[in-house]
């Protein structure tokens, strides 16, 4: 590639306004492609021919005017006519510009060396394509008007102002000897500020994108002297003189002086801080999308014209992942998108699912039979590490030209919603037996209080019939208190509520009962209620007598225990249900520490909890934690805790409420309604 000297003055890029009165020959073999390229330089230059066959290409120059070749690097024998156009007499002055695919930089490179004057790999805008033309053209105007006329730095000077695209000259020393005005309007100096100065000076504070600050070595100035060639589009930040980050693309060639002896060098550049602040927000929208994005590139368009089934079998051979975001990659088992970005869509998923016939082959089927678009479908198929997957899919594929050339569409990953709704229907069987067999009372009721269903303990609890109480309203039950509807309509706003109830039943004998409501959705309230009316009676008894107190403890449904701390937190006191619960006997539980029936998982809460209430402190009276009893099975039980005086000395009154069945109805309700609120969430989005 040949060095530049003084008297050239001209880079790459320069912007174009208006179309170029330029003779352009467009050659290539694929009809797609010439087609593309001609649409793309109709409006930005005065004269576009297209010639298919390359082995016509220079009897058709010999007898036709053209000022610049625009070629197809894939087309036959493309080296070879590049080869042949530079050594005839006749052709050898026109610029080519050659054009290729990413897959074809090897061959882009080769027709460099052989004389091509620019390449350009796709995919491109259709201005990139412009710019290059463009300098194309004003250097072949200045050649025609005898560049060599440029003897002056004046005439010099008057050329290169000329151009939109900053340029500079320096010497040896990297001191800039002379600017042009785009240089100063690109950098927010005047002209005359930037002579005497270095772009490596910490008035520019050269920076790569990446914030990092470039080595001596490593500026384009630099190597264009050291090797002797022209350095091209390397971008670089620097400081402007208004004191705002502006990001270059830089070009630098050595500068040859009479006897071929190095000068100094020639720096052009352009602005690209807007097409940066694209880039960027292109990733906040792509990049950054909490959506899974994807987008497939076709290295070769398809055609709409083949059958369906050929179709979706090319998609698979000229697909590559061109971008996706970020969501995307767990989708399929990757760790960063660099591990699938630029690689072939077949990447993504194993042999046997990308068949006729899989899951995968047949949604693109189905997507290309609907017109090109493929909306909210769920798509069964396994990954590249063969794990099976379901997807809820939206896609549309680009049609230009009857040719596919890119498909956009997003994911989203049902796998887990679709496992949950199986287990859902599996479990079906297994709630209602804890919900029919639960010793806590479990109703159903709608949101104006009418109540749907009750399980058999409800019914027990309230001394009437499972058919009389689904017969039933809310506000039929006679309440101690008199704001049933009101509470009632507070909750169905809330959706969720706890506490506790005092109410007459059947038979006009008082309960109380402590409640869980939660609303899992509209017209479905469900109620769980535990019966506390003995625990209740305990605690006003203990406040009466001890020796009420140990009568009616050992009669009561819920575990009770004293614990004691004047040697150590120990129980000192437990009553029946308190051995059923945890499985240790009377004798056994004296003496013993708390914290060998406690989980390890609330040890350190318990202990802390007991030893504030025996400091007078307030911790909440009432809490849930795990426990193991003596068979080594966990349970969950409710606990209450109260500062009282045993035997003289201080003590906490703890009872205990087994709420084990209580607690997987809970989870199983869960999982319900999460499922219930993802699938709507689903729904809803698309």
């Amino acid at each position: 590639m040949e060095s530049w000297h003084l008297n050239h003055k001209l880079l790459m890029k320069t912007a174009v306004v208006t179309p170029l009165e330029t003779r352009i020959l467009l050659i290539a073999d694929d009809s797609f492609f010439l087609n593309k390229l001609k649409q793309s330089l109709e409006n930005l230059v005065s004269d576009v021919q297209v010639l298919q066959d390359t082995q016509k290409a220079i009897a058709y120059l010999k007898t036709t005017d053209l000022d610049i070749i625009v070629m197809d690097v894939a087309s036959h024998y493309a080296i070879e006519l590049i080869q042949s156009l530079k050594k005839n007499t006749a052709t050898k002055n026109i610029p080519i510009i050659t054009v290729g695919n990413q897959e074809q930089e090897g061959q882009l490179e080769i027709a460099l060396q052989y004389g091509a004057n620019d390449i350009l790999s796709a995919p491109f805008l259709p201005i990139e394509l412009q710019q290059r033309i463009n300098f194309q053209h004003q250097f072949l105007k200045l050649k025609r008007d005898d560049v060599e006329s440029l003897q002056t730095d004046k005439d010099y000077f008057l050329a290169v102002d000329i151009l939109n695209e900053g340029h500079m000259v320096q010497n040896l020393d990297d001191i800039i000897i002379s600017a042009n005005k785009a240089a100063g309007t690109i950098l927010k100096y005047e002209v005359n500020d930037l002579v005497g100065k270095t772009m490596d000076s910490s008035y520019f504070r050269v920076a790569h994108e990446n914030g990092t600050a470039f080595t001596n070595d490593e500026y384009p100035w630099t190597i264009a002297k050291k090797t002797g060639t022209k350095v091209t589009d390397m971008v670089m930040n620097v400081l402007n003189g208004n004191g705002k980050k502006t990001t270059l693309t830089v070009n630098a060639a050595p500068v040859l002086g009479k006897n071929e002896t190095l000068t100094g060098t020639v720096i052009t550049f352009q602005d690209i801080t807007p097409i940066k602040l694209a880039e960027k927000q292109y990733k906040s929208f792509f990049k950054e999308n909490i959506m899974p994005l994807y987008w497939l590139e076709m290295t070769n368009p398809i055609p709409t014209s083949l059958p369906i089934k050929e179709q979706v079998k090319a998609l698979f051979r000229e697909a590559i992942i061109k971008d996706l975001s970020m969501p995307m990659v767990p989708l399929y088992e990757f760790e960063k998108p660099e591990d699938i970005i630029g690689k072939p869509m077949t990447n993504a998923f194993s042999p046997e699912s990308v068949k006729p016939g899989s899951p995968i082959f047949s949604f693109f089927e189905t997507m290309f039979d609907n017109g090109y678009v493929a909306k909210d479908v769920e798509r069964f198929g396994k990954n590249q590490n063969n794990v099976e997957k379901c997807f809820l899919n939206n896609a549309t594929a680009i049609i230009e030209n009857d040719h596919i050339t890119r498909i956009f569409g997003s994911q989203i990953d049902v796998t887990k919603e679709k496992i949950t709704q199986k287990s859902i229907k599996e479990s079906e069987g297994f709630l209602r037996a804890i919900v029919e067999n639960s010793m806590n009372a479990i109703m159903v009721a709608d949101d104006m209080g009418n109540y749907i269903s009750a399980n058999k303990a409800a019914a027990d609890l309230f001394g009437y019939s499972i058919e009389e109480l689904t017969q039933m309203n809310v506000t039929q039950l006679k309440s101690v208190n008199d704001d049933v509807p009101e509470r009632y309509n507070e909750y169905v706003q809330k959706g969720r509520e706890v506490g506790e109830w005092s109410f007459l039943d059947a038979n006009n004998k008082p309960k109380t009962v402590q409640y869980h409501a939660i609303r899992v959705r509209e017209n479905f309230n469900l109620s769980i209620l535990s019966d506390i009316s003995d625990k209740k009676s305990v605690e006003d008894a203990l406040r009466t007598s001890e020796s009420k107190f140990r009568t009616l403890a050992n009669t009561a449904q819920m575990g009770i225990s004293i614990i004691t701390s004047h040697n150590g937190l120990r129980f000192e006191y437990v009553n029946k249900t308190w051995e059923k619960i945890t499985g240790y006997s009377q004798e056994e539980a004296i003496g013993l520490e708390p914290t060998i029936l406690v989980h390890k998982e609330y040890a350190d809460l318990t202990v802390k909890r007991a030893q504030e209430r025996l400091q007078g402190k307030t911790p909440p009276d009432k809490y849930e934690m795990k426990i193991v009893t003596k068979s080594k099975e966990i349970k969950w039980v409710e606990v209450r805790s109260n500062l009282v005086v045993f035997e003289d000395q201080a003590a906490l009154l703890t009872t205990s409420l087994d709420i084990t069945d209580r607690k997987a109805l809970e989870q199983q309700q869960l999982y319900f309604k999460n499922f219930m609120n993802t699938s709507t969430d689903l729904v809803s989005y698309w």
